[in-house]
């Protein structure tokens, strides 16, 4: 769901379509670094993404410490064994950078992703070219 300036809409994707939006990047391969850190609490890994187009690569630390199955599977950072803890990502024009500062367990209550009746239904692509628009 999206509330962009009081027009709301939705769209509803399997995960193979999430997939294909959101592995945004050219294809990588994961260098492991030796070196680690401490982000929110939890020793972190660096890996650098070596693009195979010959993009500048990337920096992103990971941890293994918070146990969690596959936990970028939806995202551009798939091939990352690890919770995401420091990252840059650019998409629609924007490059936003993310860093943990802390972690909390909690679950997400099913009503969350219930349809509220006052947005309207758009097909993921014309979700992505509203967007895009933004740029």
């Amino acid at each position: 769901m999206v509330n962009l300036i009081g027009q709301k809409y939705y769209s509803l994707m399997p995960n193979g379509e999430v997939m294909k939006y959101n592995h945004i990047l050219p294809d990588y391969d994961v260098i492991e670094s030796k070196e680690t850190e401490e982000i929110a609490g939890f020793k972190c890994h660096k890996a650098i993404l070596k693009f195979k187009d010959g993009s500048t690569p990337q920096e992103v630390w990971y941890t293994k410490e918070i146990n969690f199955t596959n936990p970028n599977w939806s995202n551009a950072y798939y091939k990352v064994d690890g919770v995401l803890m420091d990252y840059t990502l650019k998409k629609f024009g924007l490059e936003l950078h993310f860093v943990a500062s802390n972690v909390t367990e909690s679950s997400i209550d099913d009503n969350t992703f219930k349809v509220i009746p006052e947005y309207k239904k758009i097909s993921p692509l014309a979700l992505e070219a509203m967007f895009k628009e933004l740029e």
